[in-house]
């Protein structure tokens, strides 16, 4: 479902986690919020899939949380990167300033996951051609559901050694 489709749906204790495409949005939350809306796309013959995950990140669930990774956060030292980074917290380039903060992640701790935006700005940016540097491609499956005319190149692979992965995709 698109996130405009599933925002009424909505009720207490439950979030948009992420924004994976155009039409896969991730809900967080009380599991029992989480299962009423997967039942409502359900009955519409929709497609819903339960995640396997440790935590309800990016929902309500966070928020007893968020006071504590805050204070840790502001003992770390950040430094500006080195590339411009599209921020998935905001869906746009974020400044150094705003990166370099401790509230900029604890937003990301909290706030939904934008990947479609994110995706859409470097497509904006003029960005056609993606390297994934994770264990398996699902970002780069991901990514081809929110940009058009665009290479991905899964490079790693969790059942190969990464410098056996990287050179054999290169």
């Amino acid at each position: 479902a698109a996130e405009d489709e599933v925002l009424p749906l909505l009720a207490d204790g439950v979030s948009i986690a992420a924004l994976n495409g155009p039409s896969s949005t991730v809900v967080s939350g009380d599991e029992d919020a989480v299962l009423a809306i997967a039942a409502h796309f359900e009955a519409e013959g929709r497609k819903t899939k339960r995640l396997r995950v440790s935590h309800a990140f990016h929902s309500p669930r966070m928020d007893a949380m968020l006071d504590d990774f805050r204070t840790v956060a502001e003992t770390l030292t950040f430094h500006a990167p080195q590339t411009a980074i599209v921020s998935n917290v905001s869906g746009r380039v974020v400044s150094d300033e705003e990166i370099c903060s401790a509230d900029y992640w604890v937003r990301h701790v909290r706030e939904a996951v934008r990947f479609l935006d994110g995706m859409r700005a470097l497509r904006d940016q003029g960005v056609t051609t993606y390297l994934e540097l994770g264990p398996d491609g699902v970002l780069s499956a991901m990514g081809q559901d929110c940009v058009e005319e665009s290479v991905f190149v899964p490079a790693l692979r969790k059942d190969r050694a990464e410098a056996e992965a990287l050179v054999t995709a290169l």
